[in-house]
């Protein structure tokens, strides 16, 4: 057995062979780090396997069905038909005309220096709706900030020259050509997903996609900015979830079971921070594609998978049906304004 006295030199002399060691680590790692060049890439930048369509997916975990929960119904309209809710169960505003000051928000958002995008597929005839919607954003549409559209189109040679003001983009962004307007819809949130990790990410701070067969109406402005952006559908914003025409087939990834739901949201208009409407198109077209691999399409295309998603990803903030209405329905006492609607055409003759 050794003498306590032994003890003292092996520890010091094994405390300072640590010491040294430790010294040659940091050493070292500060150099590499110096000497390597310096790059960033924001961490939302998928990997190009992503995209493709066999489903041979790196490092991504199998889908798994989100656990229901089970609560009331949230009713957009109040006791009274014509006053609106304006804070949803999980405390995201509701944006309506009376609930915001639009002097205040702009002092609030101008200094910001934010750039909003704005997204429409224009595929097909649906090209004809291109100039009316380009100028009704032109005088309606975040007034006082730069804006970017970008127009994701089959035919780029006949979309019209619309002027535009100063500190405002227009992006002409060529996509294939599909022959079923289903094909076009189920590809959207591929193509916005995409697009957004080429480029977008670099050019806007918020994006925002919308149909282009509508029209702004009145001002939309910084009111409509958050971390997750979601419209009331118009059709269905005073019935029962009962009767939201959700995907109701457990095969489907899109499947909502009848106790789950809070609003039906519109496919037509949704956005938020770049980043967020990156991880949610990307999900959703997670879901089209494992869909696709069981032969199976959700019952309202990519607005089913979006119900679904918004479900499990609550929005952060949820616009009134002021925001996306549909010209044929006569305006209701609760809305104050129409902001942003549907214009009244042939829906079959376009899809034809």
């Amino acid at each position: 057995m050794l003498h306590p006295k032994m003890h003292c030199p092996r520890l010091a002399l094994g405390l300072g062979f640590c010491l040294l060691v430790g010294m040659a680590l940091y050493c070292l790692w500060v150099y590499v780090e110096s000497s390597l060049p310096v790059s960033y890439v924001p961490y939302y930048l998928p990997c190009p396997s992503i995209f493709n369509m066999k489903l041979q997916y790196k490092g991504e975990e199998p889908f798994q069905p989100v656990a229901q929960s089970q609560y009331p119904q949230p009713k957009l309209l109040e006791q009274k038909h014509t006053r609106l809710l304006t804070l949803t169960p999980w405390l995201a505003p509701i944006v309506s005309e009376g609930t915001f000051d639009p002097e205040l928000l702009h002092h609030i958002y101008q200094p910001l220096n934010l750039t909003i995008g704005l997204t429409v597929f224009a595929v097909g005839k649906y090209t004809q709706f291109v100039q009316r919607f380009l100028e009704s954003a032109e005088r309606f549409f975040m007034q006082g900030y730069r804006v970017r559209y970008y127009v994701f189109t089959d035919d780029p040679t006949v979309l019209p020259r619309v002027p535009l003001g100063p500190g405002r983009l227009l992006s002409i962004v060529p996509i294939k050509r599909y022959s079923h307007w289903e094909e076009i819809s189920t590809r959207r949130m591929e193509t916005i997903s995409q697009h957004i990790a080429e480029s977008a990410h670099r050019e806007v701070d918020y994006l925002f996609c919308v149909d282009v067969d509508m029209v702004f109406r009145n001002p939309w402005g910084p009111e409509t900015l958050g971390d997750l952006v979601a419209a009331i559908h118009p059709g269905y914003f005073a019935v029962p979830r009962q009767q939201f025409p959700y995907e109701r087939r457990h095969v489907s990834t899109a499947f909502v079971a009848d106790g789950e739901g809070d609003f039906y949201y519109g496919g037509a208009v949704f956005g938020g921070r770049v980043a967020r409407v990156y991880e949610f198109t990307r999900g959703c077209h997670m879901g089209i594609l494992a869909d696709k691999a069981n032969g199976i399409m959700a019952a309202w295309q990519e607005e089913s998978h979006l119900n679904r998603r918004f479900i499990s990803h609550k929005p952060s903030k949820v616009l009134s049906p002021e925001y996306l209405w549909d010209d044929r329905k006569p305006q209701p006492p609760s809305l104050k304004l129409i902001r942003f609607s549907t214009l009244d055409k042939d829906t079959n003759w376009l899809r034809s």
